[in-house]
């Protein structure tokens, strides 16, 4: 719905939802993201959603040149992302009121989400400009031309699926499409980063609690899923009880989640050693890794995507050596680009296999060491 379809009480109750979001603990201590919300949230009910290129938020909101190098300096994609994992954090709390503001991946355009409609249907109201050109009659020709420009172009589309908004959603298309929704369930973590200091990883995450790691982690997948449609809910992960969840797809973030024989990871090559002494992942050539001690080695994290094979449902496992690590991975299944540098090297055929990424995360740049098919 375009911005001009908006009521006055529509904007009004949405201006209510930001002073809400902005007042709360998410968004308290951080007045960088406080500042882009408010922007892109007033200009998108301005009706000047199309003005919202990161080039504009850089120069309008955080002042820098026109002729910024935005492929070096990364301010405006960092505070986005940010402000998108706070945003998360704060509905995951069951906060809100008649409206949702949230912010998609990949864009700087906020959607406002009508969350008590009649029926119970939520209703999505994103921005754009009002009004629209007077029409012109086409000839038959035009029209044509362009259908045949059209349907030549969703068919290049769908034969190259190589840009990396495909590929994000290729990687989750099974959670998206499972009938019966989704269970994000969270096991416990096995403690604080080792070695991952404040600056640990390009998302320069802050260090925390393990307990807030690991909720930050489940936020922003929830906000992925729901964000696109998908109806998930947060478990506490006990044991995977297949009978009860035929039909779901099942997100578990965690490592505790080894403990106990599952027969969804027989034969996998790269495994979870939680009994060793520390826990450390090996492979079954005899390769191990784990984390050390000092600042500048690596964390840990892997990533299971397992197809769903009746009556177990599809799985999708992130476990890192701490609840940092486990975050951090996280973070790069939900932002296409960094999947995309993760699955880069991965066997044809992945979508349908059974697949192991083993990341490596060091203080600056997180990298797959091994992607594995079984």
């Amino acid at each position: 719905m375009s911005s001009g379809q908006l009521s006055t009480d529509d904007k009004k109750a949405i201006r209510e939802e930001l002073h809400r979001v902005l007042s709360s603990p998410c968004f308290r201590n951080s007045a960088k993201c406080r500042e882009f919300l408010r922007f892109v949230v007033e200009r998108t009910l301005a009706g000047e959603s199309d003005a919202l290129k990161e080039r504009t938020i850089a120069v309008e909101l955080f002042g820098k040149s026109h002729d910024a190098d935005l492929d070096r300096d990364s301010t405006v994609r960092v505070c986005a992302r940010n402000t998108r994992k706070r945003l998360a954090e704060y509905y995951a709390t069951g906060a809100g009121g008649p409206f949702r503001i949230e912010l998609p991946v990949g864009s700087y355009v906020p959607v406002f989400r009508r969350t008590q409609e009649e029926g119970g249907n939520e209703a999505a109201l994103a921005a754009g400009t009002v009004g629209a050109p007077p029409r012109r009659r086409l000839d038959r020709k035009t029209i044509l031309a362009g259908a045949a420009l059209i349907m030549s172009a969703v068919a290049i589309a769908l034969l190259s699926l190589r840009t990396p908004t495909d590929l994000l959603a290729r990687f989750w298309e099974p959670v998206l499409r499972a009938p019966g929704g989704v269970e994000v369930l969270i096991a416990a973590p096995l403690g604080g980063s080792s070695n991952s200091s404040p600056g640990a990883g390009p998302a320069s995450l802050t260090l925390r609690s393990p307990g807030v790691s690991q909720t930050a982690a489940v936020a922003e997948i929830l906000h992925l899923l729901r964000s696109r449609g998908a109806r998930a809910q947060i478990g506490d992960y006990r044991r995977i009880r297949d009978e009860e969840i035929p039909d779901k797809a099942v997100v578990i973030v965690g490592a505790t989640a080894f403990r106990g024989p599952h027969s969804w990871m027989e034969g996998c090559p790269i495994l979870l050693r939680l009994d060793d002494n520390p826990p450390r992942f090996a492979s079954e050539t005899g390769e191990q890794w784990m984390a050390a001690a000092s600042p500048d080695n690596a964390d840990y994290a892997a990533i299971y995507r397992i197809p769903a094979e009746k009556p177990r449902p599809f799985i999708l496992l992130i476990a890192g050596l701490n609840a940092r690590a486990s975050e951090i991975a996280a973070s790069h299944l939900v932002d296409p680009g960094r999947l995309e540098s993760l699955l880069r090297a991965a066997p044809a055929g992945w979508e349908k296999a059974r697949m192991v990424v083993l990341l490596e995360i060091r203080r600056r740049s997180v990298r797959p060491v091994s992607v594995l098919l079984w």
